[in-house]
């Protein structure tokens, strides 16, 4: 008996998998007589195959993503501490922004994207508050799940420093975020206005982690760019990311 799998096209010229099995047919003496071609449609089961395949490779990228960000996080967060305790706070408070940005990429796994609405909602959770601070406008868009935590890292240090110099430093602050496609790049705008905004306050956190991770994930995962400008009492960030990349 020999068995195997082969591919078929039907009326519709789908393809589908079937297994075949020949089997021969002898005599009662044990001579052979015929062969016997058996055929089971496997379609089906090669299709969940397929599709684990692809969800383990997913995971596989994913995971490697996730060490890239860490060694990255750990690093950097090293580099700007001034004591073990700022350290640490430091790495804990980013690593947790991490794990609520995986969250979000793995909410839709088997598509392999994550929705920006949804990732600011995650993200900005914390700093909510009533009356509202932080207004969002923007369509529907999807992110790949790299491009996806990248986001999340980044709203998470836009956030933490509007908290400590911006639009979420006092009751009184207004944050605004919008986002639109371009001819050939995604446009991302963060706009804060608040009486407590100096440019000097801004001008010396960009030299700090924050703005470095910040500057490293949008050219190193996105591919795009990132402007600043700063007046009193207002922040207007800018990001251009290529629309190819989001493909």
């Amino acid at each position: 008996q020999v068995s195997g799998e082969a591919p078929f096209w039907n009326h519709d010229g789908e393809k589908g998998w079937a297994l075949l099995t020949v089997t021969p047919i002898d005599s009662d003496f044990g001579e052979p007589l015929h062969l016997c071609l058996c055929g089971v449609d496997i379609s089906k089961r090669k299709a969940a195959e397929e599709s684990n395949d692809l969800l383990v490779q997913e995971l596989n990228h994913r995971i490697k993503n996730l060490f890239s960000v860490t060694n990255a996080l750990i690093g950097l967060s090293a580099r700007y501490a001034t004591t073990v305790d700022d350290f640490a706070e430091a790495t804990r408070r980013r690593l947790f922004a991490l794990h609520e940005a995986h969250n979000v990429g793995t909410a839709d796994l088997k598509h392999r994207k994550a929705n920006l609405k949804d990732i600011l909602e995650t993200t900005l959770r914390p700093w909510r508050t009533t009356p509202q601070r932080i207004f969002v406008n923007g369509s529907d868009h999807l992110f790949d799940a790299g491009a996806a935590t990248a986001w999340a890292l980044i709203v998470h240090e836009l956030a933490s420093n509007a908290v400590k110099h911006g639009a979420l430093k006092d009751s009184g602050g207004r944050l605004e975020i919008d986002w639109e496609d371009g001819e050939d790049a995604f446009i991302f705008r963060w706009r804060e206005e608040s009486s407590d905004i100096a440019p000097s306050d801004n001008e010396q956190e960009s030299a700090g982690f924050g703005q470095t991770i910040v500057n490293r994930l949008v050219s190193g995962f996105l591919a795009g760019e990132i402007s600043r400008n700063a007046a009193p009492g207002e922040i207007m960030i800018t990001i251009e990311m290529p629309k190819e990349t989001e493909e």
